[in-house]
């Protein structure tokens, strides 16, 4: 994309982190197409708008406006589901405690006790499901008998009964279940658009913003706790995991299923999002400066624009400008990263400083330089930072604004216990920050933020 955009003069924002990412090339007025509906999109929209002079009015009969300074450019955004993150959750438990029903102790034994793998997929995300089907349930039973039509006791051996078969699950619930808001179905969740298709990118557009306000109310409204029991389900499922030793899961599941399909989950659902973000997405729906493109997308780059078409959606998009609104993958040994790979070799690093004669060290006593070959051979090598901005500095003293340089130093001897902080053999907890290191930790962070808001 990045070649695409430079041979045919278009504007092409690749994964960045958003308040690094060079959003000036997006002109006002100009079609923008945003892959990605996650935290980040919600982060370039903000910016898009609100950073460009636009501010939203609250009506009188509590609806919300948005006033657009004519800086904005139009934005389409669509992604892999065609829909934001769930909104945080702002009600309270009212019913009995969250318990683990199925992805209990006992079943994580049962499944290390069998020989070989335990696969993500076909072993424990069916026990994730039915966790949750009985975290919604057991909240709207106990919290809200009104709205149920049998108690929970009789429920839970329905439950019990028919766990796991979904078509069965569902003809119990909707004979005991009056209100389609109040029945919970794990696939309308993760995928709220199921399998419908659209005629135009109006339909499309049209139905994101009804389940933008049907989640909201989901999420928002007092009486709709079951978003809270659901929320401590993820979260307690999340944290069941780690009893499953990481040596025992399958290939798969260490590289695709757990850093990729369940932590997407797990981050659509517990992680979006606040509501009112959410609520301002929806005016600027309603002022038109963003649409909503769909799901499943594709883009390719023809007759000199850029285009985007989704299989569920008739018709297609076309802009000048792409901007693909997720965070980059992290890998310090990337060849992108010349400096940052030497970084995780010291010898390689050393070589190189020896045939520059002098390397400017990073660290909080300025200026201070020292002879090639003179440095500790038990200090990993660190790339230059810049100690005011705590930028990366490359040859010559030129600064890149996007990389910065902020972590905490390694321990050089790991015979001084007070600089480990991992957890000691016996099992008791690490010994505290000295005060020279938590001196120099918060001096950093301090730095740090100030160069942000000088605009480095």
């Amino acid at each position: 994309l990045l070649a695409a955009a430079a041979r045919h003069d278009l504007v092409y924002v690749p994964p960045a982190f958003t308040a690094d990412a060079d959003l000036r090339g997006l002109a006002p007025g100009a079609d923008v197409i945003v892959r990605g509906m996650g935290l980040a999109s919600v982060d370039a929209v903000v910016l898009l708008t609100q950073g460009r002079g636009g501010r939203f009015e609250r009506l009188p009969d509590g609806g919300l406006r948005y006033v657009p300074s004519g800086h904005e450019p139009r934005l389409h955004l669509g992604s892999r589901r065609g829909v934001p993150y769930r909104s945080k959750v702002s009600s309270v438990l009212r019913g009995a405690p969250v318990a683990r029903e199925v992805l209990t102790p006992a079943a994580i034994a049962d499944l290390l006790a069998r020989p070989g793998t335990v696969d993500f997929t076909d072993d424990v995300w069916p026990l994730i499901a039915r966790e949750l089907v009985w975290g919604h349930y057991r909240e709207l039973f106990t919290a809200f008998p009104e709205r149920v039509r049998t108690s929970w006791d009789d429920f839970r051996s329905t439950l019990r009964a028919v766990d796991g078969d979904t078509e069965a699950l569902r003809r119990e619930v909707a004979a005991v279940v009056p209100d389609p808001l109040d029945r919970f179905d794990v696939a309308s969740l993760d995928l709220p658009l199921g399998a419908e298709t659209f005629a135009d990118a109006t339909a499309v557009h049209e139905r994101v913003r009804r389940h933008i306000g049907e989640d909201l109310h989901l999420r928002t409204a007092p009486e709709r706790s079951t978003a809270q029991a659901l929320f401590l389900t993820v979260l307690g499922s999340f944290l069941a995991l780690a009893d499953i030793p990481t040596e025992r899961w399958s290939a798969r599941s260490r590289a695709v299923d757990l850093p990729v399909t369940w932590h997407a989950f797990f981050s659509y659902v517990a992680s979006g999002p606040p509501g009112h973000r959410l609520e301002e997405l929806s005016a600027l729906a309603d002022a038109g400066v963003v649409r909503f493109a769909g799901l499943e997308l594709s883009v390719r780059v023809e007759a000199g624009r850029f285009v985007v078409s989704s299989p569920r959606v008739g018709g297609d998009i076309a802009a000048d400008a792409l901007v693909d609104a997720w965070l980059p993958r992290t890998a310090a040994a990337s060849k992108r990263q010349p400096r940052v790979a030497r970084a995780r070799h010291p010898a390689r690093a050393r070589g190189q400083r020896q045939r520059r004669g002098l390397q400017r060290l990073a660290g909080p006593r300025r200026g201070r330089r020292r002879r090639a070959g003179r440095r500790s051979r038990r200090r990993p090598a660190r790339p230059p930072v810049r100690p005011r901005a705590v930028h990366v500095e490359h040859r010559g003293g030129r600064v890149h604004p996007p990389q910065v340089g902020l972590a905490l130093a390694a321990p050089d001897r790991p015979r001084r216990r007070s600089r480990r902080r991992g957890p000691r053999a016996d099992g008791r907890p690490p010994p505290p920050l000295t005060r020279g290191r938590r001196r120099a930790v918060t001096g950093a962070a301090r730095r740090f933020v100030r160069s942000r808001r000088r605009g480095y």
